[in-house]
Parts: C-alpha cells; sequence; structure tokens
C-alpha cells in the first residue's frame, strides 16, 4: 500500500501567459444533425433579422387566415352582435335591401324604428303590391307583448 502512494504525480506545467494551450482533440463537426445555419445560437445571433423575418411572415400569415376565416363565418350567419349574427347590439333585425321576407316579401327600405323593434316597406311578389312589415326585436319581453297585439 506504501509503495502505491510514493509514486510520484504528474505535474502540469504552468502555461507561459498569452500563448492559448494546445487542444489535444479539436472540435469535430459532426456529420449528422442540424446544418449549421440552421443551428439555434447561429439563428440567434448571425442570422438575427432573416429569423424575425421570417417569424414576421408566419404570423402575419396566420393572421390573415384567421381574419379570412372569420369574415367567411360573419357573411354566413350576417354581421351581428347578437341573434347568430343576425341583430345588432340592441337585438333589432339587420335589414337588407333586396333581401326576400317567407319567399315572396321583397324588402325595399326601413320606414320607421323605435325601442319595440322596425318596420320596413317591401313589396309582395305575388300582388305586387306594397305592403310593411313589424319586425320586432328578438328579446323574450318584445316577443310575449307582440303576441298579445295581434
Amino acid at each position: 500500500q506504501m509503495a502505491a502512494l510514493q509514486q510520484p504525480l504528474h505535474i502540469q506545467q504552468p502555461i507561459p501567459l498569452g500563448v492559448p494551450p494546445m487542444i489535444e482533440h479539436p472540435y469535430i463537426q459532426p456529420t449528422h444533425g442540424r446544418l449549421p445555419a440552421d443551428r439555434p445560437i447561429v439563428k440567434l445571433s448571425v442570422s438575427l433579422i432573416d429569423t424575425y423575418k421570417h417569424i414576421n411572415r408566419v404570423y402575419y400569415e396566420e393572421r390573415d387566415a384567421r381574419r379570412a376565416a372569420r369574415a367567411a363565418q360573419k357573411a354566413q350567419k350576417g354581421q351581428g352582435a347578437n341573434n347568430n349574427g343576425w341583430d345588432d347590439d340592441n337585438y333589432d333585425y339587420i335589414v337588407t335591401t333586396g333581401e326576400l321576407f317567407y319567399g315572396h316579401y321583397v324588402i325595399k327600405e326601413r320606414i320607421g324604428k323605435g325601442s319595440f323593434g322596425q318596420v320596413v316597406r317591401a313589396v309582395d311578389t305575388r300582388t305586387n303590391q306594397d305592403v310593411a312589415i313589424k319586425i320586432i326585436k328578438s328579446k323574450k319581453p318584445f316577443l310575449l307583448q307582440a303576441k298579445t297585439e295581434i
């Protein structure tokens, strides 16, 4: 046991100042994995502008796709805030000129609006006469009141 302790230790020679140490095994580029240009450290330093341009391009493409999808969905159900897009903020039906009601009334214009609903002028295509159509708001109290008036 004493012989093992008495063996000389390897002492490393001091490196003079200003002289870089010699590396016995230089770094070898791997033959598989990421390409040097695809490495995160390169993308976040040398290619930072290209990285931001790519991120912006992807963001705006996704944003435009979301906007187009929302616009298509809105076009299908109307542009209102209530009743699945058919009514405005005050629960009044969004009237469109030229719209067909009940298969034979063509809406010409809105001629009145109040707290209970609105009235539109339409043409009955069966008789070719002007008619007035009262459209009540799509809230339960207005519906109940309208039923009592009929």
